[in-house]
C-alpha cells in the first residue's frame, strides 16, 4: 500500500457472520413462499461491505496534500537541524585546535559552552519531532473525519445497511433501521427492576430470620 498518514488503533475484529445471499436450496424455493416473506425478515440481512481506511485517507487528494505539507515541514526541520550540527561541530574542532594554549578557567568555560550547545541541539531536535508528530496527528484526525463522511454519503447514495473498515474491523457505518438501542434499554430496565425485587425480598427474608432468631433467643 502506498503513503499512508494513520495512527493504527488495537481494535477488536467484528465480521458480519450473516450470509447476504441465500444458499442455492433456498432460491430453488417456489414463489408461494417467497412471497409470504415481509420486510420485517427481509431486514434480518443486511448489505455490508468493506472499506479500508487507510488507503482512503493515504490516497485521496486531501491525504496527498497533508502528506506533501508534512514532509516539506521535515526536510525544512532537518535541513535546520543540519545546520545546527555543522556549527557545533566547527566549534569543537576550533576548541580542540586551540585548548593547549587555554588557561585552565578559560578551557573549562569552553568545554560548558559546548555541552550547552549539544544540550540545545538536542532539545530542538525533541521539539521538532514532537512537533511533527503533532501535525501527524492532526492530519489523521482530518482524514478519519473526511473518511467517514465520505463513507456515510457512499452507504446512503448505494443504500447500505454496514460498511466496515477492512484493517481493523469498525464499523464506519450503520444504519438506523438497525439501531435497537431503545429497545435494548426496554430490556435493561426491565432486568433492573427484576434485580431490585430479588433484592427486596432477600433483605426481607433477612430481617425476618433475624425477628425469628430473636424471638428464640428470647424464649430460651
Amino acid at each position: 500500500m502506498k503513503n499512508r498518514i494513520f495512527i493504527s488503533t488495537a481494535l477488536y475484529v467484528t465480521l458480519l457472520s450473516t450470509p447476504l445471499i441465500g444458499d442455492t436450496k433456498k432460491q430453488s424455493t417456489d414463489l408461494s413462499t417467497a412471497n409470504s416473506i415481509d420486510n420485517t425478515d427481509i431486514a434480518c440481512y443486511p448489505r455490508a461491505v468493506f472499506v479500508e481506511s487507510g488507503t482512503a485517507m493515504g490516497e485521496g487528494l486531501e491525504g496527498h496534500q497533508l502528506q506533501k505539507d508534512i514532509f516539506a515541514k521535515r526536510d525544512s526541520a532537518t535541513a535546520e537541524v543540519q545546520e545546527r550540527a555543522k556549527k557545533n561541530e566547527k566549534a569543537k574542532s576550533e576548541f580542540v585546535s586551540k585548548a593547549a594554549t587555554m588557561s585552565d578557567a578559560a578551557r573549562d568555560k569552553e568545554e560548558k559552552k559546548l555541552v550547552k550547545m549539544e544540550r540545545d541541539l538536542k532539545d530542538f531536535i525533541a521539539e521538532k519531532e514532537e512537533d511533527l508528530r503533532s501535525e501527524m496527528q492532526a492530519a489523521t484526525e482530518i482524514l478519519a473525519q473526511a473518511v467517514e463522511v465520505g463513507v456515510r454519503q457512499l452507504a446512503e447514495d448505494k443504500n447500505l445497511d454496514i460498511v466496515f473498515d477492512k484493517m481493523t474491523g469498525r464499523a464506519l457505518y450503520v444504519s438506523d433501521k438497525f439501531d435497537l438501542t431503545a429497545e435494548a434499554i426496554t430490556y435493561i430496565n426491565k432486568n433492573y427492576e427484576i434485580k431490585l425485587a430479588q433484592n427486596k425480598q432477600i433483605e426481607a427474608t433477612k430481617v425476618a430470620q433475624n425477628k425469628t432468631t430473636h424471638n428464640s433467643k428470647n424464649n430460651a
